[in-house]
């Protein structure tokens, strides 16, 4: 624990596998006790965490079987929360998490409008990301404004061209509401494209609108 805390320059860690996206088996781990707790349930493979098993994980956890285990360093992003009907933004570092859609076009890799999802707890569950009326989409983030938004997708449509992506993709990551820098968290090759991804909203919120139908037919040749 101690090594890790040094090698990323962190207080706290996210322990993820590293053969899924999204967010299967995510945790936010705060000591030596939670990372051998961690790495017991890949020991005896479960295939669920308990509610409450660690620090602000009041739902179950879907947990795959495996044996490789990818840790990061944690960042403390900003409060992000929907009351009554309205966002609420409380600063906290000025970073905070985003997803963008890409699409590779004639002209290269093309970013779409990138989206904030609003969490309850220290990680985003696979409810509030998949399924509809649970999670809440802000595409694009009304928190920034469209020269930063223009930044963030430029560096992003460079980050695909640079990892050779073609056809589509979703990439995670950190943005900076004032600087536009980004920290990638993960890039999603083959994304799930459920009746709630948010993909079809960042579709939707292009200048030229595209339509969930317009969409698909784009990307199910490169499939």
């Amino acid at each position: 624990w101690q090594h890790l805390q040094k090698q990323l320059g962190a207080k706290s860690i996210i322990a993820k596998p590293q053969s899924d996206g999204c967010s299967t088996g995510v945790v936010h781990l705060y000591s030596a006790e939670d990372l051998g707790n961690y790495l017991e349930l890949i020991r005896t493979k479960q295939q669920q965490i308990p509610p409450h098993t660690f620090r602000n994980q009041p739902n179950p956890i879907t947990f795959p079987l495996m044996d490789t285990v990818l840790c990061e360093r944690f960042v403390r992003s900003d409060h992000v929360q929907i009351k009554k009907g309205t966002l609420k933004h409380r600063v906290q570092s000025g970073w905070v998490e985003l997803t963008i859609g890409v699409l590779e076009t004639n002209r290269g890799m093309h970013a779409l409008n990138p989206s904030i999802t609003v969490a309850k707890h220290d990680v985003l569950s696979v409810e509030e990301k998949f399924m509809g009326g649970t999670g809440v989409n802000i595409t694009p983030p009304s928190i920034m404004t469209p020269d930063i938004i223009t930044q963030i997708r430029q560096q992003v449509a460079k980050l695909a061209i640079a990892l050779c992506i073609g056809g589509y993709a979703r990439i995670d990551f950190f943005a900076h509401c004032t600087t536009g820098e980004i920290q990638i968290i993960e890039v999603n090759t083959l994304p799930a494209l459920t009746p709630s991804t948010v993909l079809f909203h960042q579709a939707l919120a292009e200048e030229t609108p595209i339509t969930p139908r317009v969409l698909l037919e784009r990307i199910a040749p490169t499939l």
